[in-house]
Formats: structure tokens, sequence, C-alpha cells
């Protein structure tokens, strides 16, 4: 999906989105509480109130906090989910960056009754050497996230981890 959605565009939209009297850029840059319910870590740190008091510019001492918190390497971190639809029922999926195909479960494919290429014999490897035999591919599944409509080609898993994982189609 990357290819074909501007990256920054979509990121300025979605930091510029209005919410009641303030854009998700001014609430993510205060409120590590949010952060770490969006994403699951908690990656900014509070700004001890006498840090706060010998800066003149409590913004600028937020972001310059905020910003080393951001780059620091972390043990473990929680995999962005989206909620999103495919062919037109809502589902949370799992955002996997590091994922060459988008997959989804048996069950899922069940559910929406969606045509299947079973032709096609292929194995896919996960990230700990497993191989698991595809089930089949289902070419041009419409998937719906935030707006932007994206036709995406999944191959079909059984006992997937997660019902929906979107890669690098």
């Amino acid at each position: 999906m990357r290819g074909t959605v501007n990256i920054d565009e979509l990121t300025k939209r979605t930091l510029d989105a209005p919410v009641p009297g303030v854009t998700v850029r001014d609430l993510l840059s205060i409120s590590p509480e949010m952060i770490q319910q969006w994403f699951g870590v908690k990656r900014v740190p509070p700004i001890k109130e006498q840090e706060a008091q010998e800066e003149d510019k409590p913004d600028a001492m937020a972001f310059t906090v905020w910003w080393k918190e951001a780059l620091r390497k972390l043990y473990a971190c929680a995999l962005p989910k989206c909620k999103g639809r495919v062919e037109e029922t809502e589902f949370e999926m799992l955002i996997d960056s590091g994922a060459e195909l988008c997959l989804m479960s048996k069950e899922v494919f069940e559910e929406l009754d969606l045509l299947i290429d079973l032709t096609v014999d292929c194995s896919v490897g996960a990230a700990n050497n497993q191989r698991t035999k595809a089930y089949g591919i289902c070419h041009d599944v419409e998937v719906t996230i935030g707006g932007i409509v994206m036709r995406c080609r999944f191959f079909v898993l059984e006992n997937l981890s997660q019902d929906i994982i979107l890669g690098r189609p």
C-alpha cells in the first residue's frame, strides 16, 4: 500500500485533524498517557516540575524531552494496529512494516466469502523461520483505512495470529 499512498501527506492530515479546540499534533506533544494508549508504550516521560520552571519555553522543553525519548532504543514496543474495512466489514488490522505480504486468516476469508485462487502452491515464511502453506490467494481485495481505498492481494493462512496483517503489497 505504501507505493500508492503519500505518507507525508497522510501524516500531516492525521496530525492536523481537528479535535474540538486542538489538533492531534497538540495532543501528542503534551500527552504521554495518550501516546501510551495509542501505541502501548509510554515513550514520553513527564517533565519534572523543577525542569519546567527553569525553562522559559515549556513547549520547547517538552519537545526536546519527547524527541530524546522518541529516539531511545526500546526492548519491546507494541505493534501498531488500525481499524479499517475489508470488503465493507470492519476489522482491527496489524500493520507489519517488515512483512512483504498481506495476510488474512482462513476464518476471515470464510466470513467474507471472497473469491480465492487455489491454483497457487506456495508457502509463507515467518520471522521465526517456520513456513506455512498458504490455503490460497485472494486477488484484488478492497481495503479502506482512514478514507483511503486500496486493492490488495491477500495470502490466506490457517492458524494466523491476527485476523488481518497488512504488509507491503
